[in-house]
């Protein structure tokens, strides 16, 4: 089953527990009634729109060289980045181009849940 995903809604930060919760959506199809809930463990930074809904986004694991050039106020120490740290989240465009968008986060899970189970949207 191929499923298009075709917005992505900012759902909340936690700050204490510093987990980021991103919905994403489709319009019609066998999963209109549900999101794919996407949570970030540990999101220690991100740039990231509130509402996208205009291309195709694919998520990668940026090399430490990459997330220096994406964050490059950050001081990554190499210790703490990688498999066993934090691991910089790239969004990019269906064909692979950057879109300036980021996470920095220990780790990353989704799950379809139903739509009105998403906090703060529907």
């Amino acid at each position: 089953m191929n499923i298009h995903l075709e917005i992505w809604i900012l759902q909340s930060f936690n700050q204490a527990s510093r987990a980021l919760h991103i919905a994403f959506t489709c319009d019609g199809g066998p999963k209109e009634d549900q999101a794919l809930w996407v949570t970030f463990q540990a999101a220690i930074l991100f740039h990231l729109p509130s509402v996208y809904s205009q291309h195709v986004l694919n998520f990668s694991i940026a090399s430490l060289q990459r997330a220096e050039q994406l964050i490059p106020e950050a001081n990554f120490d190499a210790s703490e980045f990688g498999d066993q740290g934090y691991k910089v989240f790239e969004l990019t465009s269906q064909s692979g181009h950057p879109t300036g968008y980021y996470v920095a986060a220990e780790s990353v899970e989704a799950k379809w849940v139903a739509r009105k189970d998403c906090v703060k949207v529907w």
